[in-house]
C-alpha cells in the first residue's frame, strides 16, 4: 500500500506502510497559513463495516508521526527532543461507500478494555465519518468539484443508478466543472468510471469523453 504524502498541488512522494496489502488509504499533507504550517489528512476507504478499522487508523497516525520525526532529525540533529518540537495534527477520515449504514466505533476509547475508568490516561480519538450513502446526486452535484465526480462515480451500483443519474446530471455539469482540471485527475476519473462500465454501455460515459477526459 502506498500513502501520498505530498504538498497539496505542488508535489508528492510515495511511503509503503506496512507489508500486509491495503488498496484504500490516503495520506495527504495539507499546507496552510503560506505553507509555514501543515496538516495531514489521513483517509481510510472502506466498502464493508470493519470494527477494527479504528486500531488500523491508530497504527497509522503513529507512523505518520514518526516518519515526520525522522524527516525532521535529518535536517536538524536532536529537534525532536527539544521543547519546542511538536508533532503535526493528523486529521482521520473514513470514508464508507457500502450500501448499509456504518455501524462501527469511530473513537479509539469504544475499542480499549476499562477505558471508561482510566479515562485520560489512555490515549483516544474520533474519526471524522463520512458515509456516500447519506449524500444525493443533487447535493453532490452542487458542489462542483472532481471529489464531488469521484464520488457520483462510486454512487454507481446498479443500471438503476446509471438512469438516475443521466436524468439529474445538467448536460453542461462536467464541461463546467472540468475546465481546468489537471490532466491526472481526469485519468483517474475515467479509469474510475471505465472500471465500473466494463461490460455495460450507458449514456454516461459518452458525456464524460466528450467532456474531454479521454
Amino acid at each position: 500500500m502506498a500513502i501520498f504524502a505530498g504538498r497539496t498541488r505542488r508535489g508528492e512522494r510515495y511511503v509503503h506502510l506496512f507489508t500486509e496489502e491495503r488498496n484504500s488509504d490516503i495520506v495527504k499533507k495539507v499546507h496552510l497559513k503560506n505553507n509555514s504550517f501543515f496538516m495531514v489528512s489521513l483517509i481510510e476507504h472502506k466498502s464493508d463495516v470493519n470494527y477494527n478499522v479504528i486500531m488500523q487508523v491508530f497504527r497509522y497516525i503513529t507512523f505518520i508521526r514518526e516518519d515526520y520525526e525522522k524527516e525532521q532529525e535529518k535536517l536538524h540533529a536532536g529537534i525532536s527532543k527539544t521543547e519546542g518540537f511538536r508533532y503535526p495534527p493528523v486529521l482521520p477520515v473514513i470514508f464508507y461507500d457500502g450500501a448499509e449504514n456504518w455501524t462501527a466505533t469511530v473513537r479509539l476509547h469504544d475499542r480499549v478494555l476499562l477505558s471508561d475508568i482510566l479515562g485520560k490516561y489512555i490515549p483516544d480519538y474520533h474519526c471524522l465519518l463520512i458515509q456516500l450513502n447519506e449524500y444525493s446526486n443533487e447535493e453532490l452535484m452542487k458542489k462542483r468539484d472532481e471529489l464531488s465526480i469521484l464520488m457520483l462515480i462510486d454512487k454507481l451500483k446498479s443500471a438503476g443508478d446509471y438512469a438516475r443519474l443521466n436524468e439529474e446530471m445538467e448536460e453542461d455539469y462536467l464541461k463546467i466543472v472540468l475546465d481546468g482540471s489537471p490532466e491526472y485527475l481526469l485519468k483517474l476519473m475515467f479509469m474510475s468510471l471505465r472500471g465500473k462500465v466494463r461490460k455495460k454501455r450507458c449514456d454516461y460515459i459518452g458525456r464524460v469523453n466528450r467532456s474531454g477526459m479521454v
